[in-house]
C-alpha cells in the first residue's frame, strides 16, 4: 500500500510538468484549449484534465503532441530549460543539415569548425594576455625594494626574498604607479 502512495506522489509532479509545458507550446502556437482539442481530435475535457494536472496524457497521446509541435517527447514531459532547448534545437539543425551533405562537403564542414574553434580559444587566450603583464626577477626586486618596514625602517634581506616570493605567488593583486 505504501508503495502504491509513493508512485501517486510521484505522478503529481509529473502531471504539473506535462500540464505547464503543455500550456507553453500552446501559448507559444498561440492556440487555447478548445482549439488544440479540435485540432488534434482530443476530448475537449481530457485536453482540460492535463492542463490542470488532474491526469497525465498516455503514451501515444504525447508522441501525437509532440509531433504536432515539432518537439521531442522529452521537452513535453520533463521540466522546461529554456537554454537546453535553444543548443539542442541548434543542434539538431546542424545535425540535419550535415547529415544531408556528401563526405567531401562533411569534411570541410568539420574543417572550418575546426578552425573555428581554434580562433576563439586563440582570441580568449589573447585577450587574458593582455590583461596578463609578465614580471621578471628584476620586477619583483625592485616592488620589494620599494618597501619599508614597520616604523620606516629598512627590510632585511631575509624579508626582501620573504616579500619577492610573496610577489612572484600573487602578481594578480599587484597594482604599480
Amino acid at each position: 500500500m505504501e508503495n502504491k502512495l509513493k508512485i501517486s506522489s510521484d505522478n503529481i509532479g509529473n502531471k504539473e510538468i506535462m500540464a505547464n509545458n503543455l500550456k507553453r507550446l500552446l501559448d507559444s502556437q498561440r492556440l487555447n484549449p478548445h482549439q488544440f482539442s479540435d485540432i488534434m481530435g482530443f476530448k475537449y475535457t481530457t485536453v482540460m484534465n492535463w492542463m490542470k494536472a488532474n491526469s497525465y496524457p498516455r503514451i501515444d497521446k504525447i508522441e501525437l503532441i509532440a509531433k504536432y509541435f515539432g518537439v521531442d517527447k522529452s521537452d513535453l514531459v520533463e521540466a522546461y530549460n529554456p537554454i537546453k532547448v535553444e543548443q539542442s534545437s541548434n543542434q539538431k539543425m546542424l545535425d540535419d543539415v550535415f547529415s544531408k551533405l556528401e563526405n567531401k562537403r562533411q569534411i570541410r564542414v568539420l574543417n572550418f569548425a575546426k578552425s573555428e574553434w581554434d580562433q576563439q580559444t586563440t582570441e580568449k587566450i589573447t585577450a587574458i594576455d593582455k590583461h596578463t603583464k609578465i614580471y621578471s626577477e628584476e620586477d619583483f626586486e625592485r616592488m620589494a625594494k620599494k618597501a619599508v618596514a614597520f616604523g620606516g625602517g629598512e627590510l632585511s634581506n631575509k624579508d626582501i626574498e620573504f616579500l619577492k616570493l610573496y610577489l612572484k605567488n600573487n602578481t594578480d593583486r599587484i597594482k604599480e604607479d
